[in-house]
């Protein structure tokens, strides 16, 4: 299994688990909490948020940019 395909993996298992676990939001927050000036955004953000719209998506279209 290519290394694309392991992380496009983990990024599936990561969401699967936040559903699991009710962390995982159908409603995308505010665009103000994006605007953060500290690393990860931990002054307008929960972890799981940061995991969800940024992170998440931020490796999905690394690997899809390769």
């Amino acid at each position: 299994m290519s290394l694309d395909n392991q992380v496009w993996q983990l990024l599936g298992e990561i969401e699967q688990l936040m559903q699991e676990q009710a962390l995982w939001s159908s409603c995308a927050p505010e665009l103000s909490v994006f605007e953060s000036n500290e690393p990860f955004c931990i002054d307008t953000m929960s972890p799981e948020t940061w995991l969800q719209w940024v992170f998440i998506p931020r490796m999905r279209a690394l690997v899809e940019g390769h």
